[in-house]
């Protein structure tokens, strides 16, 4: 089966029976998780700033890193502390959502939001590319929003509040303070 098919599926199987009700609130759900890989902080960031390494591979050691480190409500140094040297970003797009439109898989607040499209410049193929939203606790502009990311601006009180993981297949997860959500898209 495709790795991508094999997400997808543990994605639609997540949905249907890790998170009925309140079961899995306040916690990710191991099995979507597991389909992530699970490496040590610097062996993941070594694979996401990897400039030679397949985007695919690429786009899931950031997740990778999201889902298994950085939970939702952690502090600017926190996501540095995971993050480290985020190179990955330098080739990312990252925009504020400032206007609701579409699927935005995370509480829209004007100004709070980004989007995050990972190595956009690699990968023309609108189909094919891994995004993230991420919701800050406040109003950012882009420049605050990737120092945070970056690891520049550790000593900010902004919070990560909430951010979703989006694969190139419809298929996200949504990790919040009421745990993760799974959905693909018809």
């Amino acid at each position: 089966m495709h790795r991508r098919q094999a997400i997808a599926a543990i994605f639609t199987l997540s949905a249907e029976i890790c998170y009925a009700g309140n079961e899995g609130r306040g916690k990710k759900s191991d099995h979507w998780i597991s389909a992530l890989p699970n490496f040590s902080i610097d062996d993941l960031n070594a694979r996401a700033n990897d400039l030679n390494g397949d985007d695919s591979d690429r786009a899931l050691a950031v997740f990778s890193l999201f889902a298994h480190y950085i939970s939702p409500g952690c502090s600017a140094k926190k996501i540095h502390s995971v993050l480290g040297n985020s190179d990955w970003l330098k080739e990312s797009a990252l925009q504020r959502v400032d206007e609701f439109a579409g699927l935005i898989p995370v509480e829209f607040v004007p100004g709070s939001v980004f989007c995050v499209t990972l190595f956009v410049d690699r990968n023309r193929d609108a189909g094919k590319h891994y995004f993230m939203y991420l919701r800050f606790s406040r109003k950012l502009e882009v420049s605050e929003a990737r120092s945070l990311l970056n690891g520049t601006d550790q000593a900010s009180n902004v919070l990560l509040i909430e951010y979703a993981l989006c694969f190139p297949d419809g298929c996200f997860g949504r990790f919040s303070g009421d745990g993760a959500q799974f959905a693909c898209q018809a």
